[in-house]
């Protein structure tokens, strides 16, 4: 009789043969190998339950979709080759796994896959580096749909910023608008700051250069006839960095835009009685005029520590964008698929869960409305934009 060491080291042996073997429980199939893309299909629903449906939370602060979408952000990340595996494939250019751009696209395929039998179309997330990454990504025709940030797709369209090299990508298509990202004026309790206009010789975070949190925060300091160089300091300190410097006094106030319900704000709120400013209605007439890829919004009293009254601010919109080519019928069932489920869609993601059926097809968007969108939308009585300047 075999000893019970022995026993053990031959099943250890084994498993290694298993391991290592082309045809071993390791193995991958060539499908299953190309990419880190994810599938979420209707089987796996439970399985990805609590990564679509959580919360941002204090841990995942630097994986807010600002981070997700900052040009200075370095993510490394695998692409699905050229070759697809199937015609009826949807690859959907995202963010970082963490970030909430992933699982909001998590989301939008979910949606499409429940009627994959019908349509037979299937939708696959891809992780990106965040909105530019999947302008990009979407030019080269590497991905299909892409999660964007209005402001992207407003400078895309256009030819503006960091695209006036590459030229204006006339063929973006609008699809639906998502969660938005207001922008939050976030001071120590002892600033006398009580406005974006008080800010002139203090000491304030914008966020590295380069970054998508800096180039927002400019824009606000801008509307009041302000810039970095009317501030004691201009701070390039990234999420995490910018809530201990607040804290501890080393600034007085940090301007950053992500969506709510928002760990990073909650956490500032909470941790050292940081409060929210107020902008001043000054603020809004011309820069809303000035940046139609902004939207007014409002931060319900009481949404954070501190916040004692309606905070009315501003925001870009997470949007969910395409190219020309793809045929109407492919963009119908796309939005059909979240505007007839559209109570459980909102129930996928904390951000999502104050979105407004109304603005899907117009909050934020500046690119043309695709035409199989624009079919849908239609039929189910949401008015559309006819032209941009609306």
């Amino acid at each position: 009789m075999r000893s019970l060491g022995q026993i053990l080291f031959t099943l250890l042996y084994l498993v290694a043969l298993l391991l290592v073997s082309p045809n071993g429980v390791n193995a991958q199939t060539e499908e299953q190998s190309v990419s880190t893309t994810s599938e979420f299909s209707e089987t796996d629903d439970k399985a990805q339950e609590s990564a679509v449906g959580s919360e941002d939370t204090t841990e995942s602060i630097s994986a807010e979709p600002d981070a997700a979408d900052d040009p200075v952000n370095e993510v490394q990340v695998e692409y699905f080759p050229k070759t697809r595996v199937g015609e009826n494939l949807l690859i959907v250019g995202t963010g970082p796994v963490s970030g909430t751009f992933y699982a909001v696209g998590g989301a939008i395929c979910r949606a499409v896959n429940r009627g994959t039998d019908r349509h037979n179309l299937r939708c696959v997330v891809e992780p990106t580096a965040g909105s530019q990454d999947n302008l990009q990504l979407l030019a080269d025709r590497r991905v299909d749909l892409a999660v964007v940030q209005s402001d992207w797709q407003f400078y895309a369209y256009k030819g503006l910023a960091n695209f006036s090299e590459v030229g204006a990508q006339e063929d973006l298509r609008h699809l639906m608008s998502l969660h938005q990202h207001p922008l939050y004026l976030v001071v120590s309790p002892s600033s006398e700051a009580f406005g974006l206009a008080d800010l002139s010789g203090k000491k304030v975070n914008l966020g590295a250069k380069g970054s998508g949190q800096r180039a927002f925060a400019e824009v606000a300091l801008a509307s009041v006839g302000l810039s970095g160089k009317d501030l004691a300091l201009a701070g390039e300190l990234g999420p995490r960095e910018q809530l201990d410097a607040l804290c501890d006094g080393e600034i007085d106030a940090f301007i950053v835009a992500v969506p709510k319900p928002s760990g990073l704000i909650r956490w500032a709120t909470d941790r050292c009685g940081a409060r929210l400013a107020e902008f001043g209605d000054n603020v809004f007439s011309g820069l809303l005029t000035e940046n139609p890829y902004l939207k007014q919004i409002d931060i319900p009293a009481g949404s954070y520590r501190n916040t004692p009254v309606d905070i009315v601010t501003f925001a870009v919109v997470s949007t969910l964008i395409t190219r020309s080519d793809v045929p109407d019928h492919v963009t119908k069932e796309i939005v059909a698929a979240v505007v007839e489920h559209f109570d459980d869609f909102r129930k996928q993601h904390a951000v999502l869960d104050a979105l407004k059926l109304v603005e899907l097809p117009i909050a934020g968007s500046t690119a043309p409305l695709h035409g199989g969108a624009e079919v849908l939308y239609k039929e189910k009585g949401l008015s559309i934009l006819t032209n941009l300047s609306q």
